[in-house]
């Protein structure tokens, strides 16, 4: 018996193995990370270019605006227009809900905050909401061109 005592004596303890460090990640988390990463640069990708897109696409309906009072030198026309192209733009770039119910003061207000300016609520732009029901209004074009332009610039 003695032999078989000597063998239980000689037994070691179980060992645990060593605890598992969070560094360096297992491949599913390098995959996780890649691929986070990917989608991040892509949708930054994508609104950088779609901005300028929107941008260039505004600017271009304000030229041709432009090119139409200076053929016809209609301020109505051009007053309604400019008034239409900044309304499509706002639904576009803000909740409609937001923005689709403003008329007036609170339209103008709205403009002024958007654009960093008081260029609506005190002055040229004041037009937009006076010009389309006083057609023999007295209107800058070119100053409420430019107003707008301005605008644009800021907001897309």
């Amino acid at each position: 018996m003695k032999p078989d005592a000597q063998a239980l004596n000689d037994l070691r303890d179980i060992h645990e193995p060593a605890q598992v460090g969070l560094w360096p990640p297992a491949a599913g988390w390098w995959l996780l990370m890649f691929v986070l990463v990917l989608a991040v640069v892509g949708a930054a990708a994508y609104l950088r270019r779609r901005r300028p897109r929107r941008r260039r696409e505004a600017l271009g309906q304000l030229r041709q605006l432009k090119t139409d009072y200076r053929r016809d030198q209609n301020v109505t026309m051009l007053v309604s227009g400019l008034s239409m192209l900044v309304r499509r733009i706002t639904l576009s770039l803000y909740a409609r809900p937001r923005v689709a119910g403003l008329a007036g003061e609170a339209w103008l207000e709205f403009l002024d905050e958007t654009g960093q300016t008081t260029a609506f609520t005190s002055g040229v732009g004041r037009v937009l909401i006076t010009a389309p029901y006083k057609p023999r209004e007295t209107v800058d074009p070119e100053a409420l061109v430019s107003v707008v332009e301005s605008w644009i610039k800021k907001v897309t």
